[in-house]
């Protein structure tokens, strides 16, 4: 017999890093998380450090933009243009998207994809465990 952990009540995936995200019905997941998750992300090219993405922290308003439509041509379902704060929209290859992120991050910025995602450690894999769930497999093990 199996030990119940906790209720989903909602799944979300978040196609850019620090952009808006879409309710989902259902949800693929594998070793690296929800299907189609956090693969793209603006990397700041000035950054050499280990995390050169563009996040909310240093862009609050990335929160404000919105992924939409679908290439369902992909491995993974991703977005194929992006809306603005100010209603524009964009195709994700569009150098006027990139002109402007970079002008209200002040600095040039590109779109990457990436296979595995975005997580701030790369070497754990992505959990669906809330602190509830990982308090009691510990005590389970302990």
């Amino acid at each position: 017999m199996g030990i119940e952990l906790g209720h989903i009540s909602a799944i979300f995936r978040y196609p850019i890093k620090s952009m808006g995200g879409e309710r989902l019905d259902s949800a693929k997941i594998g070793w690296h998380g929800v299907e189609g998750d956090r693969r793209l992300a603006f990397r700041r090219l000035a950054d050499r450090g280990a995390f050169p993405w563009l996040t909310a922290s240093r862009l609050p308003e990335l929160l404000l933009y919105e992924p939409i439509g679908r290439q369902d041509t992909t491995a993974e379902p991703l977005p194929t243009h992006i809306r603005t704060p100010d209603g524009r929209e964009y195709g994700l290859t569009d150098e006027a998207l990139l002109k402007d992120i970079a002008t209200r991050h002040r600095a040039d910025v590109e779109l990457m994809q990436l296979s595995h995602g975005i997580s701030t450690r790369p070497e754990f894999p992505r959990s669906l465990w809330g602190r509830s769930g990982a308090s009691r497999a510990k005590r389970a093990t302990t």
